[in-house]
């Protein structure tokens, strides 16, 4: 398949396949899913839906709902609005943004309010590996920026792993 005919589905398709193997064998990582919103009170499509102990480092089972967007331009901050306000219905725990082409800084900056929600903004096949702590292993933490210096914002993923057990 040649990079021009990569499409939207591909792209799905992809993270899928990546976010299968990084949630870990604890969870149940499902495709093109629906649940019904809280407050609409109608179905709300999933690209992917993650349950249960996800990559190894909650405690309990959890949600995770999963937006891929593959577009030719960065998300603005309208679509990181529109994502904030349908995690609020879906009622997941965990929100996951992931997109091909980064974020505007303004979308950065309303993702990171206090909001609830990890956005990656990275290329999915560049993220940290999936990690497992070993018993005696409290956290490990790793991070991945697109950007740098003199770069338009700094993209990135900060990805934490924490061991909740506490009898570790």
């Amino acid at each position: 398949m040649q990079a021009t005919d990569f499409t939207w589905r591909d792209y799905e398709d992809h993270i899928y396949e990546k976010l299968s193997t990084w949630a870990g064998p604890e969870a149940r990582v499902e495709f093109d899913q629906e649940i019904l919103g809280k407050f609409s009170e109608v179905n709300r499509q999933i690209d992917i839906l993650i349950s249960g102990r996800f990559a190894n480092v909650t405690d309990r089972d959890i949600t995770a709902a999963v937006d891929c967007k593959y577009y030719t331009r960065e998300i603005d901050v309208k679509k990181v609005d529109e994502f904030v306000g349908f995690l609020d219905d879906v009622q997941t725990d965990i929100g996951i943004l992931i997109t091909n082409r980064g974020f505007t800084p303004a979308a950065q900056r309303r993702a990171n309010r206090g909001v609830d929600l990890q956005v990656i903004v990275a290329d999915v096949d560049r993220l940290p590996p999936s990690y497992f702590s070993d018993w005696d292993e409290g956290y490990y933490e790793s991070d991945y920026y697109e950007g740098g210096p003199g770069a338009r914002g700094q993209d990135g993923a900060l990805i934490r792993y924490f061991d909740l057990d506490p009898q570790a």
